[in-house]
């Protein structure tokens, strides 16, 4: 799991961070935020994904990562001999929920696909476990794309776009590429690669490379909510202070003293910050 916050953001937000070391700092982070994307059931970083899903009678699929960044390629019966593929403009797509169903063709009608006895009434395998396999880039981030393909060293290369909104509904940002950005290049395929962007103008970025690339390759940047970075940052605070929070009782003088009640399993993810995170729980049904 990737950080969510970074060090200078919980100085700023926690009293008491310079005190230690910033290797202490760094694996106090870490443990942060694999827990609250634990508590959220969810990955918050944007990778790629490639999963497999059961029928689904009611002719749409609710995919486990959100929002959806790019919708790849849906095979449906990928173990047969002769699979079945469609592309991302076949389906109608809502990034925040992660929800996908075929869209109609040209005629009003579904794709014919093979074995129609066992479609629902759009299109969408019915019947079998595993029957459709989504390759998909969701997490927490944007997209772009190169428009030309790339080879190790320094290079100046044109993007789709450098610059726009990402997500949708309440999950809705602006990004904007920066020299310092970090990008990962061909998420999910043997070529990915991390790259800092050196420069940038309205088109292109310049970085240094280590793999090659073809075009059309995927490059996706975080953008995590500032809500999401003070939860997790407030997490940090109690994991540095937890000897604080388990006293039972604390006296300041002969006639004053409070009684606290320790909440099993609450010291590090109080309710407070569940409540912060709440909003990007995944919930199960």
């Amino acid at each position: 799991m990737v950080n969510l916050v970074t060090a200078d953001y919980v100085n700023s937000v926690v009293a008491g961070t310079g005190n230690i070391s910033s290797t202490m700092l760094a694996n106090l982070i870490a443990a942060a935020s694999a827990m609250a994307q634990t508590y959220c059931r969810r990955q918050f970083v944007p990778n790629r994904w490639v999963e497999k899903y059961d029928a689904s009678p009611v002719g749409y699929l609710m995919l486990r990562q959100t929002p959806v960044l790019a919708l790849n390629l849906v095979t449906l019966y990928p173990q047969s001999a002769g699979p079945l593929t469609c592309t991302a403009n076949q389906f109608d797509i809502q990034a925040g929920t992660g929800r996908i169903s075929l869209l109609p063709d040209s005629a009003a009608g579904f794709p014919d696909f093979w074995f129609p006895g066992a479609m629902a009434d759009d299109g969408l395998g019915s019947l079998g476990r595993g029957i459709m396999q989504v390759d998909y880039t969701a997490g927490l981030g944007f997209l772009t794309t190169t428009t030309a393909p790339m080879t190790p060293g320094f290079q100046t290369v044109p993007l789709s776009a450098t610059g726009g909104m990402a997500g949708e509904g309440n999950l809705l940002q602006p990004w904007q590429i920066s020299a310092g950005t970090t990008l990962v290049v061909d998420p999910g395929l043997v070529t990915q690669e991390s790259i800092t962007v050196t420069s940038v103008s309205a088109t292109t970025i310049s970085a240094t490379f280590l793999q090659p690339h073809a075009g059309q390759a995927q490059c996706v940047g975080t953008l995590i909510p500032t809500d999401l970075q003070l939860g997790v940052a407030l997490m940090v605070g109690n994991l540095m202070n937890q000897a604080d929070l388990t006293k039972s009782r604390e006296s300041l003088g002969r006639t004053m003293g409070y009684e606290y009640f320790v909440r099993p399993g609450d010291l590090v993810l109080t309710p407070e910050i569940k409540a912060i995170l709440g909003r990007y729980r995944d919930v199960l049904v």
